[in-house]
C-alpha cells in the first residue's frame, strides 16, 4: 500500500512529530511505502490563496504554475491512504493544513451535483490525528466537536470511503503511558 503521511506542525520536537515518526516506522515495518510530506518544510513553496483561473486572479497566476502544486498532485493521486497529523490551534487546524486541503479540491474529485463528489483519487482511507491542549469536555460540550465534524465532512465529500479520527486532548497533562495508549489505538486503526 502507498501511504502519504502529512505533518502540519512547525515544531522540531513535538508530540505530533513523535507520532509521525512512530507511525511511519510502523507502516514501513509492515511493508508499506510511506511518503512523508512535512508541510512546514515547504511553507515558502505552497501557493496560498491563488485562484485556479487567471480571470479571477489578481496575480494572473494559476495553481498549475507552482511546482509544489504539480508534485503535490502526483503524491496525493498516488496514495492509497492518507495519514494526517496536526495540532489544533485556536479551535481549528493550522492554516497550512487548511491550504493543503484546499489544494486537494482542485484535482482529487469531480462534482456533478450529487450529495458527494466522485473521486479522481484512489484513497481508500484517511487516518487523522489531532492533538490539542484543551480538555475533552471543552472540545465536546463548548465547541460541539466542530473540528472533527469539519474534517470528517471534507473527506466524506471527496468520497474517501473510510475516515478514522483520533483526537488527543489535554496533551500537556498526559502521562507517557496515556500517550502510548493513544498511539497503540492509532497504530491499530492503520490496518
Amino acid at each position: 500500500m502507498h501511504i502519504l503521511a502529512v505533518l502540519a506542525n512547525d515544531k522540531k520536537k513535538s508530540l505530533n512529530r513523535y507520532m509521525l515518526e512512530t507511525i511511519t516506522s510502523h507502516l514501513t515495518s509492515q511493508g508499506h511505502t510511506v511518503d512523508v510530506l512535512d508541510l512546514y518544510t515547504h511553507c515558502h513553496e505552497i501557493p496560498f490563496y491563488v485562484q485556479p483561473k487567471p480571470e479571477n486572479s489578481i496575480t494572473q497566476s494559476t495553481l498549475e504554475d507552482y511546482p509544489f502544486f504539480q508534485s503535490h498532485k502526483q503524491r496525493v493521486m498516488a496514495a492509497d491512504m492518507l495519514v494526517i497529523i496536526a495540532p489544533i490551534y485556536w479551535y481549528s487546524v493550522p492554516g497550512i493544513l487548511k491550504t493543503w486541503l484546499d489544494l486537494i479540491t482542485n484535482f482529487a474529485w469531480k462534482y456533478k451535483g450529487q450529495r458527494y463528489a466522485t473521486p479522481n483519487h484512489s484513497i481508500k482511507k484517511v487516518v487523522l490525528v489531532t492533538t490539542m491542549a484543551m480538555p475533552w469536555i471543552h472540545k465536546t460540550i463548548i465547541l460541539g466537536n466542530a473540528i472533527k465534524r469539519h474534517l470528517r465532512e471534507i473527506f466524506r465529500f471527496i468520497a474517501v470511503p473510510s475516515i478514522v479520527i483520533h483526537e488527543i486532548t489535554s496533551v500537556y497533562k498526559k502521562t507517557p503511558q496515556q500517550i502510548q495508549k493513544h498511539l497503540s489505538s492509532i497504530l491499530n486503526s492503520l490496518s
